[in-house]
């Protein structure tokens, strides 16, 4: 029997959460919410910020979401690329303070009622 470890809860909680931004537009305010935690991420590139933010549209007062395909036009990369940013940029969410999980858990749980 596996043990449920809070890193599993962080991860799967994350996963749900890109899924749900990829298929439900989320209120302008939860976009900022998640907007502040991705631009004060450690370790990532701001360029790799800026490609999470554009795929799911999370820049306040715009709020437009671009596709891989057009990220990549714009920057003259592959959408893998794009892809493989915002990956990392998922994985890092993994390891957020407990305060900032606590803010994605919540916007999750708002739109799963």
């Amino acid at each position: 029997m596996r043990t449920i470890t809070k890193y599993d809860e962080k991860r799967e909680l994350i996963a749900n959460l890109v899924e749900l931004m990829k298929k439900t537009d989320i209120s302008d305010t939860d976009k900022e919410s998640i907007y502040k935690i991705i631009i004060n991420l450690p370790n990532k590139t701001i360029k790799q910020k800026t490609r999470f933010i554009n795929l799911f549209g999370l820049k306040p007062k715009e709020f437009k979401k671009y596709t891989l395909s057009e990220i990549a036009r714009k920057e003259n990369v592959t959408p893998n690329a794009i892809k493989y940013s915002t990956m990392s940029i998922r994985v890092c969410l993994y390891r957020v303070s407990e305060n900032e999980f606590q803010v994605l858990k919540s916007i999750y749980e708002k739109y799963q009622q």
